[in-house]
């Protein structure tokens, strides 16, 4: 789609998949097959597994927690938006991919999975200090970042990178 309804730390009710009137635009626009490509970046916050250092509830085997947690119930929502909007770019024949970190509880969700039923899926992880991902202040420190992207489109196992090990990495959390 290539919006974002967080900009430069500034909130865009116009670009959010949580708001129905966008969301039911969305749809329409992929349906009709204004797109060529979409992509879905998931906010990682509540599906890392560092969530569980603040009250998170989700696990691999639990990945959409235990319904307790307000913040892993939206985020289970924009997930399930995003799965309907990708089985309509595949109805389409729109490419897709979603993306999130390699670690996290998002890949263990079985609605996601069932995207591999569409045969052509391809998951991809990599390291992006391999794309030389370096640390804010100071550029001599990379940062790994394991990233996975599944999706249908058919160069993304060029992405397929791991770290050389030829370099230093900076601890990045939050």
């Amino acid at each position: 789609l290539g919006l974002d309804c967080v900009s430069f730390d500034a909130y865009d009710k116009h670009e959010d998949l949580l708001v129905d009137s966008f969301f039911q635009q969305a749809l329409r626009d992929i349906k009709a097959g204004v797109f060529a490509y979409v992509h879905f970046g998931l906010p990682c916050s509540t599906w890392s597994v560092m969530s569980r250092m603040n009250r998170g509830t989700r696990t691999k085997e639990a990945p959409r927690g235990d319904g307790t947690n307000e913040k892993e119930t939206v985020a289970n929502t924009l997930l399930d938006r995003v799965l309907v909007l990708v089985r309509a770019a595949q109805e389409a024949g729109t490419l897709w991919t979603i993306e999130n970190p390699g670690t996290s509880y998002l890949w263990h969700d079985s609605e996601l999975n069932k995207l591999f039923d569409y045969g052509e899926v391809i998951l991809v992880e990599f390291d992006q200090c391999a794309f030389a991902l370096r640390a804010l202040g100071n550029k001599e420190l990379y940062v790994k970042n394991t990233t996975r992207i599944l999706g249908i489109f058919d160069r993304l196992n060029t992405l397929a990178r791991r770290c050389a090990r030829d370099h230093v990495h900076e601890v990045c959390l939050g």
